[in-house]
């Protein structure tokens, strides 16, 4: 990290014989100086010895029990746990006497890797091997990660860890920064460009620096060498990018990871599966860099990768292979080879020696020496760990490991290393020598902040929808409640208006929740890799909304305060806007809080509803602070609303006069006198028809209207503020949820040897049961690869494509394009390799071809045969997407039934499909996991990665297609599995299915099995199309013929082919070859035009069946019960959703009807009725989050599985709307159940049966509503938006803070849709008695000589409500207003109990509206995500 400007012209230089545009690196010419320098400075600034000796001794790994488990989860099972609390003492009495005393911690413990044993010097790298199961990720992970995390995973680790001679807590407590982990997992921001990805790394890494040019000119020559060596130039301004947001390709996703875990300078660095997703010469560059950069600076470097050819091999130096936990190989790769050939083992003819070693574990792939004895060698892991211990290669370690130990000492090693790191800290850390940060906390702060307005510069539309929403809802809000008068209705009106303030403010924050949850990931490894506090991350996000916010602010206060008119006092306006600024501030910061706590998106959500309800129960508006429940007196002082209302009411009425007018003067004579009169509105006094604002509030809710009870309450705002920003600081660094370290299989039957599953923590490797070629012997396995291969495949069923051109929408404007002129074909019984560098556009042209693109422009034509692509296209096409999208919640077979009994002809019977899926099932191997639960990788509850990719596959073969198209179907698997899964495409492919198939590193050995390669360089260029011919020589021929090196027999033909391309093989090093010319130009590419024209010309088929041309194999009719039972075993296995919204339900329920327990017959309790009833509707609204989460999941499935052929959006749409029905039941019904009798409601039946069915109504509505919503927008962030402002208008068109009869007739519309609060308000009052209490009646002097009775027989006579308490009194008259309850509603609100049945049709019709909505969007979306038209 040292200032480069000698070598900067270096830096600038490219490779002379480079013909592509593409990067591919710098080459070890242009690295050496620069890493030369970087050694210099060390040693000038006394860090050179900053180098760390690894060593473990007997580290052994046990997993839970739990990682196998029987049984999954379902909506059912939290019942029968409630039921069954009762008999718990019982069954703990039971476990308690059945337990054995014998029994250990193994029993309950799955052992992951046993005792083992290593060491890594400085300037050495270490190669850890071994399949799926072998314990490598776990070593690995436990040496790399902090002793905090590795708990988390594991139920317990032992054996001793050192650094340089330090226990390993003690070493990562004090330099964490010098330990950097990297999982298999690319973990970035996804709307950062890969500029200021690597930016933001250096700024967290790169405190200061003695460097005369400064710690900027550092950082950016630090940058500019690591994006140069790892070919980022061309993607530096594009975005990284997730599944919601397109971005850089998967291999340039993985080397910014490598480049950013680099740039964090760290003494030891472990990867897991560092080339995953590179091509092999990206691969071979990136691990010789590596190489040279452990070698030059002394770094120590442990790498987990499945498959790797021999040039990478060889690039390290010692190898530890493992197989089910156990130690079978450690020691230099030089002798790992030479070592099972004395064990009696051989390699096959050019396999590469990490192939060798790590299929000699297996029976079925290893190969005997000849004239060796099967029984002499070693077959399992415990013989191997036994022959390996045995061994002199073990003993030679052992020594070696205790002189690696006796040296760290003998030298001081530790010593040096301290004193190194201090000197590397004062040179690099503004945070000084003891800290493992580079930035001070409040530099840590500026650097996220940055980093957070960049993403909003990036994310500029999104701010401006958001404040432009701020905009609308104020001018409708402030609409509706235009130029509240100074008379009684304004009086009560004001107050609504600024409790709708607040609650719009506090409505908001779920809007951050896909944020906040989203970014948790990468936090959490930047905290782990030293670059920043967690907590300072979100502090920095407080401090980055604090610009939007006050702008947010300013125009919704400015537009509501005015148009309303409020206090015109310019001090009070100022006021207004302060309190409502700090409220939503101070809320939004404990909903960050409550989000921090939560495990994902869902849980968050429910538990900001949660949150948000009592707090609007408790600001005082609805209830005065001396009427709240004993048992809830506390919570309106934790809530920053409450004062924020106390503050504001107090703002707004101090000084104020209100005149009483109309209906609100009492009696109504004009004639009277105001002696004799009083005024209906709280703080009124007889005889005077004006009441003083502060009087009013004191009355009415009880609030000090003085100026210093006004700040008083900004205190308690601001105090809340800072608490709750601080609990949301503290969670977030010391409390980590979300996201798994490990994989736990949950199967609906545990299968026969499930206790090895458990103790190796996975299945065995992905042992495909195709059995090896050299028996002879027609086994049971093949007569199941016949069966399945022998679908019957149509003639001339031949894919081709003509120029295709693709483009995208520049981020700086116009147009890249990501295809040129592609040409090529797919022939009937031929396997396809497409090739190419990373971002050459493999996946892109696969998805073009498919038809999934759901955005850029396309050019070119797609033949099937001798037509055009139709909407039948799908049906004879099996694609496995590069992400391998599979419904959580099904179990591995019933996916694979899903897809048989949807996509297999309809002539096919059920029982045929079913048991075509038990053979493909036996032949992919996966009968061990058929009956596990498929689950998220995200969540680490499921089948792991590499059983997904085999999944995938297989629900492609369940469909019996006649065109295969995989992406990368090899990644992320180990050698034999790769080997296995080709081999069966070749099975497939020779009984006449055409495949395509994207592949990154082959082996020499699989790279044969394809007859056919289409080579793509950046830009989607054409490199070469043809045949490979034996033993690779067509392919390699042509481009020897022009120009490349000759080839060598002994290497793998892939890599050639891939570095030929690139202008790595020039014969002639200064020529400059340009391939795609060559190509345009050769006669080769003239005949794959001649092949396309001639398979464009066959005759069409001409058994074709009717109905060819249907996009579906199953007509909708038949989708529908198929669609609607698997919807329903979704449904009914995610407990965490609807048992989840139903505890959500259950807690809102409980303390809103606590809060109005058993509501009284006076006029306060009427109020409270009304309240009560209007705070359930507001439930609504606020819980119409809650199925987004899930919704937008299933979108997602439906997406991709309609576009696969499945079934159709009106398929999918119907059984979702009929799923949802019974659990909105439920919920409506444990919502009456819980609610009604506890308030106190009517006990009349028709009365709660009108509820019951209104609540069912309303959770119906808000589910659809929700739903429709989900549907015709892109991602669940975008839909979280717009939930967000229906959400924030409907309060304020419900009457609560202005009656109907007041609004102007636009706006009465919304009001009337309130049917849920008419119909259930209505019956409630129907049969209700009202009385008035001591303190309600308003008092009123008749005129002297006459009794209250005479004096108000003309209001009686002409039908005004009330009653007098005494009417023969006739000093004071003491008058309740309210005698006809619903006459009361019809004044207030205009609510009609005859209108009960129109309610009940109209709320059944919104839900009718949001369905269609939903059917539509779907619909649009299916077209959109398949162009078929």
């Amino acid at each position: 990290m040292a200032n480069q400007t000698s070598v900067q012209p270096l830096l600038e230089k490219r490779l002379a014989t480079r013909t592509l545009t593409a990067e591919c690196g710098l080459p070890e010419s242009e690295m050496t100086p620069f890493l030369d320098h970087l050694d210099t400075i060390a040693r000038e600034k006394g860090f050179e010895k900053k180098q760390v000796t690894l060593v473990w001794r007997d580290v052994g790994v046990v997993g839970s029990s739990a990682l196998i488990s029987e049984g999954i989860p379902n909506f059912g099972k939290p019942f029968l746990g409630l039921l069954m609390l009762p008999l718990l003492p019982l069954l703990l009495v039971k476990r308690k006497i059945e337990a054995r005393p014998q029994e250990t911690v193994t029993s309950t413990a799955a052992t992951l890797l046993h005792p083992t044993n290593g060491f890594v010097r400085p300037g050495e790298m270490l190669l850890v091997l071994g399949k799926p199961g072998s314990g490598a990720d776990a070593l690995v992970r436990v040496l790399g990660q902090t002793p905090q995390r590795v708990n988390r995973a594991y139920r317990e680790v032992s054996g001793d860890i050192t650094l340089n001679g330090m226990p390993n807590k003690e070493f990562k407590a004090q330099f964490r920064n010098e330990v950097l982990y990297s999982g298999d997992r690319d973990l970035h921001i996804p709307a950062l460009t890969v500029r200021q990805t690597i930016s933001s790394a250096l700024q967290f890494k790169i405190g200061r620096t003695s460097s005369e040019e400064g710690a900027d000119a550092v950082r950016d020559e630090n940058a500019s060498f690591y994006e140069d060596w790892l070919g980022l130039g061309e993607a530096l301004d594009t975005v990284v990018g997730d599944e919601f947001l397109r971005g850089v390709s998967g291999g340039e996703k993985k080397r910014v990871s490598i480049a950013e875990q680099l740039l964090g300078s760290a003494a030891v660095n472990l990867w897991e599966q560092t080339t995953r997703g590179l091509d092999s010469t990206y691969a071979l560059q990136v691990i010789k860099g590596i190489r040279m950069l452990t070698t030059k600076l002394k770094r120590t470097t442990v790498m987990h990768i499945n498959q790797t050819g021999d040039s990478i091999f060889n690039l390290f130096d010692n190898v530890l292979l493992l197989s089910r936990g156990r130690t079978v190989y450690f020691g230099p790769t030089s002798k790992a080879q030479s070592y099972f050939e004395r064990l009696g083992f051989r390699p096959l003819p050019r396999q590469s020696v990490s192939d060798f070693i790590n299929s000699v574990t297996e029976i079925k792939e290893r190969t005997l020496a000849g004239g060796v004895d099967p029984k002499g060698v070693p077959s399992t892991a415990e013989e191997f760990e036994a022959a390996w211990l045995s061994s002199e290669e073990y003993r030679n370690q052992m020594t070696e490991l205790a002189n690696c130990e006796s040296s760290v000492v003998s030298d001081n090693v530790l010593e040096n290393f301290v004193a190194a790191e201090n000197a590397f800290r004062n040179e690099y850390h503004s945070s000084g020598s003891l800290s493992v940060f580079a930035r001070t906390a409040g530099e840590q702060v500026k650097a996220c902040l940055t980093r957070e307005f960049l993403l909003l510069r990036g994310q500029l539309w999104t701010v401006v929808a958001t404040i432009l929403f701020e905009v609308v809802v104020g001018i409708i809000i402030g609409s509706i409640n235009f130029r509240q008068p100074l008379n009684g209705q304004g009086a009560f009106s004001r107050a609504g208006i600024i409790f709708f303030s607040l609650l719009f403010n506090s409505l908001q924050a779920s809007a951050e929740i896909p944020k906040l949850v989203t970014e948790r990931p990468f936090t959490y490894k930047h905290k782990e890799w030293s670059f920043y506090h967690t907590g300072l991350h979100y502090f920095s996000w407080a401090l980055a909304d604090l610009p939007i916010r006050v702008i947010k602010t300013l125009l919704f206060g400015t537009i509501i305060y005015w148009l309303a008119g409020l206090n015109p006092n310019p001090l009070r306006f100022f006021t207004f806007l302060l309190f409502n600024f700090f409220s939503g501030f101070s809320y939004s910061s404990f909903s960050r809080f409550l989000t921090a706590v939560s495990s994902d998106a869902a849980m968050a959500i429910r538990l900001n509803a949660l949150w948000l309800i009592p707090c609007l129960l408790y600001t005082g508006y609805l209830i005065p602070y001396p009427e709240v429940r004993p048992w809830f007196k506390w919570f309106p002082w934790i809530n920053p609303l409450f004062y924020s209302f106390r503050a504001l009411m107090a703002n707004e009425y101090r000084d104020l006069v209100f005149k009483c007018t109309d209906d609100y003067v009492v009696p109504t004579y004009e004639s009277a006198p105001a002696a004799f009169k009083t005024c209906n509105l709280a703080g009124a006094k007889p005889g005077s028809l004006e009441v003083g604002g502060g009087d009013y509030i004191a009355h009415a809710y009880s609030l000090d209207s003085s100026l210093a009870a006004t700040w008083m309450n900004f205190g308690g705002v601001v105090g809340l503020w800072l608490l709750f920003l601080s609990l949301s600081v503290l969670i977030a660094e010391w409390l980590e949820r979300g996201g798994s370290v490990g994989n736990r299989m949950i199967f609906q039957k545990l299968p026969k040897n499930h206790v090895s599953l458990s103790e190796s923590g996975s299945r065995e490797s992905l042992s495909l049961t195709i059995d090896d070629e050299k028996g002879t012997e027609f086994s049971r396995h093949d007569r199941l690869l016949t069966k399945v291969t022998s679908s019957k495949i149509a003639p001339n069923v031949n894919l081709t494509w003509k120029n295709l051109n693709y483009w995208v929408d520049s981020k700086s404007g116009g147009e890249s394009q990501l295809l040129t002129n592609v040409t090529g074909c797919l022939r009937q019984g031929r396997m396809l390799a497409l090739m190419g560098f990373s971002g050459a556009g493999k996946t892109t042209l696969q998805d073009v071809l498919t038809r999934r693109k759901v955005s850029g422009r396309t050019e070119g034509t797609v033949f099937v045969g001798p037509c055009q692509q139709t909407a039948s296209f799908k049906r004879i096409m099996g694609y496995a997407e590069q992400m391998d999208i599979l419904t959580p919640t099904m179990t591995v077979r019933e996916s694979l039934r899903f897809s048989a009994y949807l996509r297999q002809p309809v002539d096919v019977s059920i029982d045929e499909k079913a048991k075509f899926v038990e053979e493909v099932i036996e032949l992919m191997g996966l009968h061990e996991i058929a009956d596990a639960l498929v689950g998220r990788l995200e969540t680490g509850v499921g089948i792991n990665l590499t059983d997904r990719k085999r999944v995938a596959i297989a629900m492609e073969l369940c469909a019996r297609p006649e065109l295969l198209v995989l992406d990368e179907p090899t990644s992320g698997l180990d050698t034999y599995a790769a080997f296995q899964i080709i081999r069966l495409l070749r099975k497939l492919a020779e009984n006449g299915l055409a495949i395509l198939c994207t592949i990154h590193q082959p082996s020499a050995t699989l790279f044969e099995y394809f007859d056919d390669l289409l080579l793509l360089s950046s830009g989607g260029r054409t490199v070469y199309f043809g045949e490979i011919g034996p033993q690779s020589r067509t392919v390699t021929n042509y481009f020897e013929r022009h120009g490349a090196a000759v080839f060598d027999p002994s290497e793998n033909p892939a890599e050639y082919i891939l570095d030929a391309g690139n202008g790595l093989r020039n014969e002639d090093v200064d020529a400059l070859v340009d391939w795609v010319q060559l190509w345009n130009s050769s006669p080769e590419a003239q005949l794959v035009e001649d092949i396309v024209s001639q398979l464009r010309t066959a005759p069409a088929n001409e058994k074709a069946k009717p109905g060819e041309e249907l996009e579906y194999s199953v007509s909708t009719i038949q989708q529908i019960p198929i669609v609607t039972k698997h919807m329903f075993t979704t449904y009914w296995r995610k407990p965490d959703y609807n048992f989840g919204i139903l505890v959500a339900i259950i807690f809102n329920c409980l303390y809103t009807s606590l809060t109005f327990f058993q509501v009284g017959n006076d006029r306060a309790g009427a109020v409270n009725r009304i309240f009560s009833i209007f705070m359930t509707a507001c439930w609504t609204v606020v819980s119409i989050n809650f199925p987004l989460p899930h919704f937008c999941d299933m979108k997602k499935n439906f997406l991709h599985e309609s576009a696969q052929g499945f079934y159709n959006w009106f398929a999918f749409s119907t059984a979702i709307s009929v799923v949802e029905i019974p659990f909105v039941v439920i919920r409506g019904t444990v919502f009456f159940l819980m609610y009604y009798y506890t308030t106190g409601l009517s006990g009349s039946s028709y009365a709660a049966a009108t509820f019951w069915i209104f609540q069912v109504l309303a959770q119906l509505f808000g589910v659809t509503l929700s739903q429709a919503i989900g549907s015709i927008t892109p991602d669940f962030r975008k839909a979280m938006i717009i939930i967000s402002f229906i959400g924030s208008v409907i309060p304020g068109v419900a009457g609560l803070a202005l009656p109907a009869p007041l609004m102007s007739p636009f706006f009465q519309f919304f009001y009337y849709l309130n049917y849920y609060v008419e119909a259930t308000l209505t019956t409630e009052f129907r049969d209700l008695t009202i009385k008035c209490s001591d303190s309600e009646f308003l008092m009123f002097k008749p005129p002297p000589g006459n009794t209250c009775s005479a004096y108000m027989a003309p209001y009686f006579s002409g039908g005004g409500p009330g009653y007098l308490k005494d009417p023969t009194a006739t000093d004071v008259c003491a008058f309740c207003q309210v005698s006809d309850p619903s006459s009361m509603l019809r004044q207030m609100f205009g609510f009609n109990y005859s209108n009960v049945a129109l309610c009940a049709t109209g709320l059944l019709a919104m839900c009718v509206f949001n369905r269609l909505v939903m059917f539509v969007a779907l619909r649009y979306h299916a077209r959109r995500s398949s162009k078929f038209q």
